[in-house]
């Protein structure tokens, strides 16, 4: 059933490994290859649209100038669908994969699964390099949005995770509505975007209309590259996370240089910016970048917000085995979670840290007038020069 390999004579020179629902191996010609498997009940459009995305951004990306390496799709003699090895049967940690072992394989740069935020010394990037890689990738999410192409989730934004199940809008992040951001650091754990550059390609979609229709998407791409750019120094000691022995939350403001996360946020501004408008954004920008930097310290340095709450309304819109992995997956075992009674009283859960406490306003709200700040002078820069444009 592995036909489609064969075929392409691609020689490995390891076994197979897992990421997430990813298989990997590497190859003699030294690229990686992956197979994306099809989760248990998954339409598989998303993968049919993350081959779709690597056929065209692989032309895209080769006229950009900036190193966007966009893996090569492998096809099957039946098309973009492919059967995974038989190694996918046993399924990783947590993946609950389709029976008949759909997948898309497709071959990538060996950095393709190399984070900017690594916490292993051996692969953490250096002040240089991280500043570049959040740079790049600003330029790119920018650049690629001025051409009417979306990265939606550079990582994943929640308000809250625990009522995904029963919330029209899945528990998404809007920012503009200025809430608590849902497990910050969690979210940043593996961007959709590294040292190879933009990733994930299931979440691209085309945008259409004049840019101010695409202010709400810049400004997430901001926050998101502001998290990534927060959670880099949290990684240096990721153990160090929640409340100490005596109750108190953990102040890791010690972890963080905060010239170098200066360096780091007006570079991720001046590129996204550069790559949305082609302009040169100069300092003048109207954000108060010194109160940024400190408060981002503060807010992502000190894990005051830990709670999460199950609460009533949430558990009974759940099936009882949801209940009991929605409890597992926030660190109850299976006695524990059983024990539990479904739909009788709300549930605290620590799964922090959160930017903000439960069911509040965001604790960073510097952050969110970044946002608004960024997406508006994008917006208006962009406009400014397409009328210059149209009336010359």
């Amino acid at each position: 059933d592995q036909s489609w390999l064969a075929a392409r004579d691609i020689q490995m020179t390891n076994g197979w490994s897992w990421a997430g629902r990813s298989l990997l191996a590497k190859t003699r010609a030294g690229d990686m290859l992956v197979v994306k498997c099809l989760r248990k009940g998954e339409d598989p459009v998303a993968l049919r649209r993350e081959f779709a995305w690597m056929n065209y951004l692989s032309q895209v990306g080769r006229s950009l100038g900036r190193r966007f390496e966009v893996p090569k799709p492998l096809e099957s003699g039946e098309g973009w669908l492919v059967r995974a090895p038989r190694a996918s049967r046993k399924g990783s940690s947590g993946a609950r994969l389709h029976p008949k072992r759909y997948a898309v394989a497709f071959l990538a740069s060996p950095d393709y699964f190399r984070y900017p935020n690594e916490g292993d010394p051996n692969r953490r990037l250096s002040e240089t390099e991280i500043c570049e890689v959040l740079s790049r990738n600003a330029w790119l999410m920018g650049h690629l949005m001025a051409m009417g192409i979306a990265h939606t989730a550079p990582i994943p934004l929640f308000h809250n995770r625990a009522q995904r199940h029963r919330r029209e809008d899945g528990g998404r992040y809007r920012w503009t509505h200025r809430g608590r951001l849902d497990r910050w650091l969690a979210s940043c754990r593996h961007p959709n975007f590294g040292v190879s550059g933009l990733r994930d390609f299931e979440h691209f979609t085309a945008v259409a209309g004049r840019p101010r229709s695409r202010y709400e998407t810049i400004g997430s791409h901001l926050i998101s590259l502001l998290l990534v750019a927060g959670s880099y120094f949290r990684q240096k000691a990721p153990q160090r996370v929640g409340f100490d022995d005596a109750g108190r939350p953990v102040d890791a403001r010690d972890l963080f240089d905060r010239d170098l996360l200066a360096r780091m946020v007006k570079e991720i501004w001046q590129a996204y910016a550069n790559g949305f408008t082609g302009e040169t954004t100069e300092d003048g920008t109207p954000f108060d970048f010194d109160l940024l930097i400190d408060r981002m310290i503060e807010e992502m340095g000190v894990d005051r917000h830990m709670e999460e709450i199950l609460r009533v309304v949430d558990q009974e819109a759940m099936s009882r085995a949801l209940f009991l992995s929605f409890l597992q997956s926030r660190g109850f075992s299976l006695q524990e979670a059983r024990r539990r009674p479904k739909g009788k009283a709300d549930i605290p859960l620590m799964t922090g840290p959160h930017l903000g406490g439960f069911n509040q306003p965001i604790s960073l709200p510097e952050l969110i007038d970044f946002a608004a700040a960024g997406a508006a002078h994008c917006v208006a820069e962009r406009f400014r020069k397409e009328n210059a444009l149209v009336g010359s």
